[in-house]
């Protein structure tokens, strides 16, 4: 097919240095008779608030750090790599969270020569971003060669058509001795740079002057994917070509043959022109006046209004039951504590009456007037709408406005369309229940930060959120762990239910603060809260004492700090793999997973103890462990991502998770890698004890419309095993002992039933025909482990196998079976091979000399190469170094630069790499690329 593109919304891309966005309106089509393909149709980039204003700049819509596409930054020093990276931890085919981007990489045509062109570049990190495409070159010296089918040794390269040579990277001698049956740990392969065209794949080497396309499954061999390559893609896509997995995109499946001439990238600068505004919108109905909700909305809102919101921002308040009223016109936030009480009392008091948030909503836009633009409504209810007009009615008007509309469920039957309109705005959504430990303050303070987005305030590190029961006479003691990384602004919320009661708080060396004489603590009885805040305090484990007078009672309280004054802060975060609204039927592909990262400036924080509390509806609370092991629901080992899986599903509703994280002695920072991608598995000299710590991490909410439970509550397959590794053999004796990682019934839960495995005479057999291939049996296996008998999930599988003496190489595949109340089995694992034959001389494909017809696939990334080599012609002109000629990098060639670092090198062994200074949200739906600055 030959593809132009259509108007497929291609995200926006965000440049602090530039927030940069992809407008997604007229931006790539498809047509059957014109050679064309994707192209980046909008650009928008959004411009920090410190840098000065200029007439040129549009004034910021909904482009935010949470929306951003790329981000671009200053090097922060010397030692700092410049290597382009995207994090992206979900899985094959699912988006990344962002393109990270210095300026010396934009500017300085030296450095950026060490990674290619920068067209091809952008393109090899889009691939990653927007297609979910992994690195097809070798990681770690253990996946630079392996042995093919063939029994030759072929060094990891999409396709096998790339030419080069071997040699020893610590004498850089030509050629490599054998060790084991594979080259030195030294050895490297050195692809040459060709003037050549339709070569390999842009996951490889986009240095590579001959690599200009994907490697693809319907290819001619320049460009046919190597499935044997034990590179990321193979792993993490079950032996798909980069262009397959494109294929099954979204951008590609929405096309049409709409024909578009001009192609050049639009581009847009925008800048935050006015102050932010925030709405409250607020549920005054009869309901909130049950268990507490109506003073815990009260609380959760004076503490953003004392706390959070600064003097940057201006507030207003609406109420709303079956209409609504504005309580508070918008104002700017005093800078004064005692005006801001004067605010706070505008929040509601009473409760009465039906529910129509359509009328809340209504009237905010109402009172925003020609100003919405840009701001934020934060919409808290607790039941469904039972009056006119609805959220329904008001929608497009809401998206018309271009507000962000963040939603807090109260309750789980508080209205779902909330969600959608969030979602559909780029909101945020949480939700809460009567058993909840947490205050909804945890919720308002996300929603605030988004909002003081462009005051540049400094961020609070969550520790705790928790409550706790308050007997008479008896004092309920509370510890937690003031970190080294953390020192000031030490605040401590206690919300409470009566005001009888008293409240201690000691530091780590013994100085005691307490309610009635200390001037740390600020209460107020109206609000039913008090604040303890320590401008600096001292690190290591603090206690507050509460104890009630006369009644027994339920405290909710909170924990927050700011990064101590010489290192940054150990933050957390955490987050679905999907969010929105999902259908849970009776036999599902992929689970959901739940996310933490965890991290310290852009490094990871590895061996920490993450669990993660997931409310269900209609059921108690689920407790899970998240792990950062690369096994099962985690894709990278030690890259600071903890993750699981998810398969404990009950009923349709509303789905929350709240992580906490704990570090202790065997817990570090690893300051020589970067969060979701990692580093050496050799090099420990980049950890740092972090010590002990503590946070706390609320997550968002994601919506099951409808839910269909399969045989016995099971939903999922075993996983996929994807770490099947031959771990020894013996020539002799025609022996191999393989390994894995045992997966669960469920996905990585439980224990399977059984193992089946199977071997051919190569991997692309194993992969297209496995039920075909030959079966092994347990008569076969010569060490006591039982294919009928799998471990438990996560703990390591050990078979060695007795085979014919017949052929000379054997490919190996294994699925896991699951037979427990109903049959399901696994995809297919990755493939492991042997040779018991092997050549004594590795061996290199030479390309073809002939010169291929130009694939459809081809014309396609032409295009996308040349839109992205005008797209960054247009950033450079815009860096912050002013006007920047850009003319076209020179190539590298590796033959001519051995002493230069090898791209994928430098991307994953870099000494210190820049620092992300936002977070961003995976789930974003609008129309173009942002890059944020």
């Amino acid at each position: 097919m030959m593809i132009q593109q259509k108007y497929v919304s291609w995200r926006k891309i965000s440049l602090t240095l530039y927030s940069i966005v992809f407008r997604r309106s007229k931006s790539v089509y498809f047509t059957k008779n014109i050679r064309q393909r994707f192209y980046f149709g909008e650009v928008t980039v959004l411009i920090p608030k410190t840098w000065s204003a200029k007439s040129s700049y549009g004034d910021v819509q909904q482009e935010s750090s949470d929306t951003k596409d790329v981000f671009i930054e200053p090097k922060t020093n010397n030692k700092a790599s410049n290597a382009p990276y995207t994090t992206q931890f979900k899985g094959c085919g699912i988006m990344g969270e962002f393109i990270h981007l210095t300026d010396a990489f934009l500017t300085d045509e030296a450095e950026a020569e060490k990674y290619g062109p920068r067209g091809k570049v952008l393109v090899h990190e889009w691939g990653h971003y927007r297609f979910g495409l992994y690195d097809e070159y070798p990681l770690s010296d253990k996946e630079r060669f392996y042995r093919s089918s063939s029994g030759s040794i072929e060094a990891t390269r999409c396709s096998l058509e790339i030419d080069g040579e071997l040699y020893n990277s610590e004498t850089g001698n030509s050629g490599c001795k054998i060790v084991d049956g594979l080259p030195e740990k030294a050895c490297r392969f050195r692809a040459k740079s060709e003037k050549k065209s339709n070569y390999g794949s842009l996951m490889y080497k986009q240095n590579l002057e001959q690599i200009t396309e994907f490697c693809t499954d319907d290819a001619t061999k320049e460009t046919l994917h190597n499935k044997e390559a034990p590179n990321n893609q193979n792993i993490q896509c079950n032996g798909r070509s980069a262009w397959e997995v494109i294929r099954e995109h979204e951008d590609y499946k929405n096309s049409d043959t709409a024909t578009i001439k001009d192609t050049t990238p639009k581009f847009k600068f925008v800048r935050k022109q006015s102050p932010p505004k925030v709405v409250l919108v607020l549920d005054v109905s009869g309901s909130m006046n049950s268990e507490g909700r109506l003073i815990k909305l009260r609380q959760g809102c004076y503490t953003l209004v004392r706390f959070v919101l600064s003097e940057c921002s201006e507030v207003g308040i609406v109420l709303f039951n079956e209409t609504a009223i504005i309580s508070r016109p918008m104002t700017r936030v005093p800078r004064d504590p005692t005006a801001r009480e004067d605010l706070a009392n505008d929040l509601p008091r009473y409760a009465a009456g039906g529910t129509s948030i359509g009328a809340g909503i209504n009237k905010a836009l109402d009172m925003l007037g020609g100003d919405a633009e840009g701001s934020h409504l934060i919409v808290a209810s607790d039941g469904e709408e039972t009056e006119e007009p609805k959220i329904p009615n008001v929608t497009q008007r809401v998206l018309n406005s271009k507000v962000t509309v963040h939603s807090m469920a109260i309750t789980e039957a508080a209205e779902f369309e909330m969600d959608g309109l969030s979602k559909s705005t780029n909101g945020k959504t949480y939700q809460f229940g009567p058993k909840d430990k947490m205050s909804y303050f945890s919720a308002l303070r996300a929603f605030g930060e988004s909002v003081e987005e462009s005051c540049y305030k400094e961020k609070s590190n969550a520790l705790v959120d928790n409550k706790t029961e308050g007997s008479v006479g008896k004092p309920s003691v509370q510890h937690f762990i003031l970190d080294a990384s953390l020192g000031r602004d030490l605040l401590i919320i206690i919300e409470f239910e009566h005001k009888e009661f008293e409240v201690k708080v000691s530091s780590p060396s013994g100085t005691s603060f307490n309610k009635r004489t200390s001037e740390e603590f600020w209460c107020n009885d109206n609000f039913k809260t008090c604040q303890f805040l320590m401008a600096k305090a001292e690190p290591g484990e603090w206690t507050f004492e509460i104890t009630t007078r006369d009644r027994k009672q339920t405290f909710n309280y909170i924990v927050e700090a700011k990064s101590a004054e010489s290192t940054e802060a150990i933050e957390a975060k955490t987050e679905w793999k999907s969010g929105g609204k999902q259908n849970i039927l009776g036999d599902n592909k992929e689970p959901q997973k739940v996310y933490a990262s965890v991290r310290q400036g852009s490094s990871p924080v590895l061996n920490g103890s993450v669990s993660a509390k997931i409310s269900r509806p209609n059921a108690t609370d689920l407790d899970v462990e998240l792990k950062d092991d690369g096994v099962g629901a985690d894709s990278f080992a030690n890259d600071g991502i903890y993750s699981a899986n998810f398969v404990g599903f009950t009923k349709a509703g509303r789905y929350s998770v709240q992580a906490t994280i704990e570090g202790d002695e065997n817990t570090a920072t690893n300051t020589e890698a970067i969060i979701g991608i990692g580093g050496s598995e050799e090099n420990k000299s980049g950890l740092k004890s972090t010590g002990k710590f503590i946070r706390s991490a609320l997550g968002q909410t994601f919506q099951v419309v409808s839910y269909v439970p399969g045989p016995g509550g099971k939903n999922y397959s075993p996983d996929r095993i994807k770490d099947l590794i031959v771990r020894e053999y013996d020539q002799e004796l025609f022996t191999v002992t393989l390994e894995w990682t045992a997966v669960g019934e469920q996905a990585d839960v439980g224990t399977a039933s059984e193992y089946e495995l199977r071997y051919g005479l190569n991997g692309a057999d194993i992969q297209k025909n496995f039920l075909n291939m030959t079966l092994v049996s347990n008569e076969m296996i010569i060490n006591g482990a039982d294919l009928k008998d799998p471990r438990p999930s996560g703990q390591r599988e050990v078979f060695k196998i007795d085979l014919p003496s017949a052929p000379d190489y054997y490919s190996f595949g294994v699925i896991a079976i699951d037979k427990k109340m109903r049959y399901s089995k696994s995809e297919i694992s990755n493939v492991a091979g042997v040779s018991f034959k092997i050549h004594t001389t590795p061996t290199t494909t030479v390309a073809s000399t002939t010169t291929p017809e130009p694939s459809d696939q081809s014309y396609i990334t032409y295009i996308i190469i040349g839109c992205a080599a005008l797209l960054f012609v247009a950033l450079l002109s815009a860096c912050i170094f002013g006007i920047i000629k850009c003319r076209p990098s020179a190539r590298v060639d590796p033959t001519e630069h051995p002493e230069k670092p090898n791209y994928e090198e430098e991307h994953i062994y870099a000494n210190s790499l820049p620092t992300p200074t936002v977070e961003h949200d995976q789930k974003r739906n609008y129309n173009g690329v942002k890059v944020m600055v």
